[in-house]
């Protein structure tokens, strides 16, 4: 049986889980995204979707690196 994970280490896969789910919104939502925000400032959409892939990529890789050195 395993023990439950600490309130850290927890917190960490929050913080990895919140970045993917920020990634995966901004790749999906990437036309809409300068609509969303008023126009306050011109970012492309091919660049807000890079920037959603890769923040979706660095949550899943960190969430991959905790879960298997911290448990």
């Amino acid at each position: 049986m395993t023990a439950l994970p600490s309130f850290w280490d927890t917190f960490l896969l929050a913080i990895g889980l919140a970045l993917m789910l920020e990634g995966v919104f901004y790749a999906l939502m990437a036309n809409r995204l300068p609509e969303i925000l008023q126009m306050l400032v011109e970012i492309p959409p091919a660049k807000i979707r890079t920037l959603g892939l890769w923040a979706a990529s660095a949550g899943l890789l960190w969430m991959l690196w905790v879960r298997y050195t911290r448990f």
